[in-house]
This record gives C-alpha cells, sequence and structure tokens, in this order.
C-alpha cells in the first residue's frame, strides 16, 4: 500500500492479502489490470507516439486518440476530427508506446497520463466495458511497484526492504493468478515512478525473498502503524493462524508519517444508517494496539472490526478512517463522527517505520527481521 496514499485520497490500503500457497520461480513477464481504482470504462485516451502491434502492425504518431467500445468492439480513432482519416476497429487490440517511458493512457479526460512499459492490451467484457492489461517484464513491474509504494528521499535500505516484499509477493505468484494496480494487492502506477535509487535499490536484492519454513510468506505491509503492529490473526482471523511471523509489537519509527495524528470526519447519519443499521456502532474488544477486534451495531448485530473497516472503506472512502485503529461519536446534529490514527490494516511491515529506521542506520535485513521475526532472507 502506497504510504503516500494522501495524494490518490487513499485507495483501499488493505495490501497484499494473498492467500494462495506453494513457492515456485519468479515469472519473467506479469500481466498488471489497470485503472482498478475507476469506474469500468467505456472510453480511454491514448496519446502517440504508439505502434499497433494487433490487429496489424503500424506506427501510430498522431498526438490524443480515444479507445472507445462500441458494439462488442473498440473503435481506436483520433480526438481531434480533422486527423479522423486514420480510424481502426478490432475486437482487440494490442500497443505499445515509442517513448522512453512506454505507452501514455489516461482513464477518463481530467486525469494526468500515466506511462506504461511493455504491451497494453484492449477488449471488450461481456458487459460492453473495456479490459484495460499491461504486460510487462518483471524488473519493471518490480522497479515500478516499488517506486509507487515509497516516497522520493526514503533511504536506500528502505526501498531495498520494500522491494524483498514485492519480490515475495511475486514467488507465490501462479500463470492464472490476477494482478491489480491499487493497494488491494500492491500499488502499480507506471514507469512514470521508475526513480535511479528504486531501481538501484531493486537490483541489489534481485532475486531474494523473504521465507518462514523456507518457504516465501504472506507480505502484509501497510503506511503507518501510528505507535504498535498489530497480529495477523487477531486482525484477520482463521486466515491468518498460521503466519505466526506476524507479530503484535511497538513502533516508535513512523512519526513523521502523516497519518500519526487523528484523522477526523464525518458521514450522514441517514447515509450511514443505509449501510449499517440504525444506532451508533459501538467498539467492542480492542487488540494490545488499540485496533477494534469487534463493533457492536446499532441493531445488535456484531462485526469484526477489519470486516466494518473495509466496508466502511468501501461505502465512503478510505479517507473517512484511514487507520484500523478507529472510533466514533454521535454528534450534536446526529450525524457520525469518526477518527482514526495511522493508514493501513497495522499488521506486518509498517512502511513509515521502514523508512524510519533505515534513516537511523538499520539495514534493510534488520528491518525485515523487526516487522518479520522468525524469517529469513533466500
Amino acid at each position: 500500500m502506497r504510504p503516500g496514499a494522501i495524494r490518490s485520497i487513499l485507495l483501499p490500503l488493505v495490501a497484499c492479502f494473498w492467500l494462495c500457497t506453494g513457492a515456485g520461480a519468479q515469472p519473467k513477464v506479469v500481466s498488471v489490470n489497470l485503472f482498478e481504482a475507476f469506474p469500468p470504462a467505456r472510453r480511454i485516451f491514448v496519446e502517440g507516439p504508439f505502434e499497433l502491434r494487433l490487429p496489424f502492425k503500424r506506427g501510430w504518431s498522431v498526438g490524443l486518440c480515444e479507445a472507445v467500445t462500441e458494439s462488442g468492439q473498440i473503435v481506436l480513432r483520433p480526438v481531434r476530427p480533422a486527423e479522423r482519416d486514420r480510424i481502426v476497429t478490432a475486437k482487440r487490440f494490442i500497443l505499445t508506446g515509442l517513448g522512453r517511458h512506454g505507452l501514455a493512457l489516461r482513464h477518463h479526460a481530467g486525469m494526468a497520463k500515466r506511462h506504461y512499459r511493455g504491451v497494453v492490451e484492449l477488449s471488450v467484457n461481456p458487459d460492453g466495458t473495456m479490459r484495460i492489461r499491461n504486460q510487462l517484464p518483471i524488473m519493471e513491474y518490480v522497479v515500478s511497484v516499488v517506486g509507487s509504494e515509497t516516497f522520493p528521499g526514503w533511504a536506500n535500505e528502505a526501498l531495498k526492504a520494500q522491494a524483498v516484499l514485492t519480490q515475495t509477493r511475486l514467488f507465490r505468484y501462479k500463470a492464472d493468478d490476477e494482478l491489480g494496480d491499487t493497494t488491494q494487492q500492491e500499488a502499480y502506477l507506471g514507469s512514470d515512478y521508475d526513480r535511479p535509487d528504486v531501481r538501484s535499490a531493486v537490483q541489489t536484492v534481485w532475486g531474494q525473498m523473504l521465507a518462514y519454513d523456507h518457504r516465501p510468506i504472506q507480505p502484509f505491509y501497510h503506511s503507518t502503524c501510528a505507535g504498535r503492529i498489530s497480529a495477523g490473526d487477531q486482525m484477520f482471523g482463521k486466515k491468518a493462524k498460521n503466519m505466526v511471523y506476524l507479530e503484535s509489537k511497538d513502533c516508535t519509527f513512523c512519526k513523521d508519517s502523516p497519518f500519526m495524528k487523528v484523522t477526523r470526519s464525518v458521514i450522514h447519519r441517514k447515509q450511514f444508517s443505509r449501510v449499517f443499521g440504525p444506532g451508533l456502532p459501538r467498539v467492542g474488544t480492542v487488540d494490545s494496539a488499540g485496533r477494534p477486534l469487534e463493533i457492536a451495531l446499532g441493531n445488535g448485530n456484531r462485526m469484526r472490526g477489519y470486516d466494518f473497516w473495509i466496508k466502511l472503506g468501501k461505502n465512503f472512502g478510505w479517507d473517512k478512517a484511514p487507520g484500523t485503529r478507529f472510533n466514533f461519536a454521535e454528534a450534536v446534529d446526529g450525524s457520525i463522527e469518526l477518527s482514526s490514527t495511522g493508514a493501513g490494516h497495522g499488521v506486518g511491515m509498517c512502511q513509515w517505520g521502514a523508512a524510519g529506521q533505515a534513516r537511523l542506520g538499520k539495514s534493510y535485513r534488520e528491518i525485515l527481521k523487526y516487522y518479520f521475526p522468525g524469517t529469513d532472507i533466500n
């Protein structure tokens, strides 16, 4: 999960909850579904120069183009009507950028363009929306992920720690696994986040993974713990029972994070009640880090604290309660006041904490050992 998620107003801060098993070699190429944080698109924008690989091979030097789904096919055409003598229609397109950073894409007209190396495949989903996938070499993917998940200026050892965790996840990758570009797995924002310091760090630890009992771990991490890490089995329940390396422990290293301060927000009572029922929820038991383990709803039902947080974020935005250490109050006008500290689920490696440890001179091995006790780097 990108520790600077405030830049994108907090995409889901769930990060790396993959429950596949088994280890294998890292793939040489990966495919990533793009723009998963946005509504499904029927139109995207492509900026030249680029090359068509499919349905036929052709260079395309025109500036801004649009790809639009129409009647089960995709129409690729220049945005300017005067240039629309170059229109191609097909069920499937494969494009590659001709610039150093790759193909320039925009999900919608108002967003900044993102660049993607490798090839981008456009196809039509059964519901008429567009499927957008980026296939690229694994090194380019890891570099972009580490750059997307960290900040410029962070010490090299923190970048190495992040690179090892990203590679660890890929050692668990199977050919039919879906990769996405949001923090539900790992943030992948394209080649614009390829920084020289990041590439150097990735190259230094290339091929390394974090293992427990000779197997790649589930590489949980989050932006900011705000003082203490939570145990995996308490936060996630039985699914994390055997992940004994996900311990609860103090972390005093993330004090420079913008999420150390309390985040306060308000949700209108009627909107809140539509999702969680009538009455004010109440925090029941909490773990040793102060994160709710159980929420008593106003209608008498109970929810796991983590499940409540996920539902809250999906319905009202991840900026309402960035971290899982949260509480409620009722405002004078009846609306629901939320307060939270930290950002993310609070399990595994605290990214701002890793940056703080690296600044104090800790190596990436020491950082990973601290957050994942009992593990080894292979």
